[in-house]
């Protein structure tokens, strides 16, 4: 059993989510995935339990780019749900009642690796053949960053600095889209989401502005230019003679008030 799991470690384990999007990328400039149906299929095909299986229960599943401790996040947004049904349904009105054939770029890494195969295994059950290419990344990174490269794959996003502005704006803003390593690696352009995410960034009321990243989320979510998957967790061991220690959403771990509780031996204090 993983040690997270078990009962007389949880004192001691910090398990948060940390402040990072992954899921799978697809190119809406080109066919199949330049049709929102097909795009929201997928979102529906995929058990995204699955992935947190797969990573030992580190992660918490996404429904959308921002992590859950970005200001902005919407809670009461809940994911796509896994309906195979709804995912066949929504294909065969999109044109594809067959499914379809597309290959998946994916990084060289085992957990990488095993979480394709799970891909893989669900969008087959909906009629979809995916064939999977491994790479290296800077290899990766020249494919998904062109628009006539890879069409489906691996996507992922780390904050840069704790605004949801550096995710919303990086990945989905049309100004974010250029013909080599583009940011904007879906290529997705929406006039309208451009000027709601240009209006969110000049907001000065924050309670205002997050509630405009909520409408924001929102219309990605129906768009769908990403499967949106899970947000790994940060997950650490601490003694329990470290006292006040947490960690921090920006630089992982804080250290400024913590303490140990220990004798002038270096022994820990029996309280």
């Amino acid at each position: 059993m993983w040690i997270a799991a078990r009962p007389e470690w949880k004192p001691y384990i910090f398990n948060v989510p940390s402040m990072n999007t992954y899921g799978e990328r697809m190119n809406t400039r080109v066919k199949p995935f330049d049709d929102k149906r097909v795009r929201q299929a997928l979102n529906y095909a995929v058990n995204k339990q699955h992935y947190i299986k797969l990573r030992n229960g580190r992660g918490v599943i996404a429904h959308g780019i921002l992590p859950p401790m970005m200001p902005g996040y919407d809670k009461t947004l809940k994911p796509y749900p896994y309906d195979p049904d709804k995912a066949r349904k929504l294909l065969a009105d999109a044109g594809y009642p067959n499914g379809f054939s597309v290959t998946y770029a994916c990084l060289k890494d085992p957990q990488a690796e095993k979480l394709a195969q799970s891909l893989q295994a669900d969008l087959k059950n909906v009629g979809i053949d995916m064939t999977i290419e491994l790479m290296s990344f800077p290899t990766y990174l020249e494919t998904t960053g062109k628009p006539d490269g890879s069409p489906f794959s691996y996507g992922a996003w780390l904050m840069d600095y704790p605004d949801p502005s550096n995710f919303t704006d990086v990945k989905f803003h049309s100004r974010m889209i250029a013909e080599k390593n583009s940011n904007n690696d879906s290529f997705y352009s929406n006039p309208v989401l451009d000027k709601m995410l240009d209006a969110a960034k000049r907001e000065t009321n924050q309670k205002m502005r997050w509630q405009m990243y909520h409408k924001i989320e929102r219309l990605l979510f129906d768009e769908a230019p990403w499967v949106w998957t899970y947000h790994s967790n940060f997950v650490e061991v601490r003694q329990p003679y470290v006292k006040n220690y947490r960690p921090h959403p920006v630089w992982a771990r804080d250290y400024r008030e913590a303490w140990l509780d220990l004798d002038k031996n270096g022994k820990r204090v029996r309280r």
